[in-house]
């Protein structure tokens, strides 16, 4: 009986630690949605953007480096070169310590997508653009180069943002 007490207590600390690490994920991704803003160009024009965030990462997890896809918009990727270092990338290595703890793989893609909701005045809304083929293709692609080796995707991070019909 004793040691069945304990390996219930095991098996339950473990689904703890795997709900905190998921916290962990969650706090960077309110991290990322919190910063990474929609440029005011994309708002205007009501353009979705679909693109990759790479994560480069030494072997004990640290993050070492972050960008974005070729598919982002220009303007976002000069956002986000202006806040990456401003993200909390602290959340996102104790995650991938304990999720990633016995991978040897250094490279983390995560897809990151935002979307703009317009609110209308009146009855019609105004039309959102859809995202064009070449954005497509260059999905996988960073600096011109496409994405290579082997690679862990991570859980998508999503950003709505609503804005009034003009």
């Amino acid at each position: 009986m004793k040691y069945v007490l304990i390996l219930m207590l095991l098996g339950g600390s473990q689904s703890f630690a795997q709900q905190n690490a998921t916290k962990l994920y969650d706090q960077f991704a309110g991290d990322v949605r919190d910063k990474i803003l929609y440029p005011i160009e994309l708002e205007r024009l009501k353009k979705p953007v679909a693109c990759l965030i790479r994560v480069l990462v030494d072997p004990g997890k640290n993050v070492l480096e972050m960008d974005m896809s070729d598919s982002a918009d220009s303007t976002l990727k000069a956002q986000f070169v202006k806040v990456k270092d401003k993200l909390n990338s602290k959340f996102l290595s104790n995650y991938l310590r304990y999720d990633y703890r016995s991978s040897s793989i250094h490279t983390f893609v995560i897809p990151f997508s935002l979307s703009i909701h317009s609110i209308g005045t009146g009855e019609r809304q105004a039309p959102v653009q859809a995202i064009e083929i070449n954005d497509v293709r260059k999905y996988t692609q960073f600096d011109g180069k496409e994405l290579t080796g082997e690679v862990i995707f991570l859980p998508q991070i999503f950003r709505e943002q609503s804005v009034a019909q003009r």
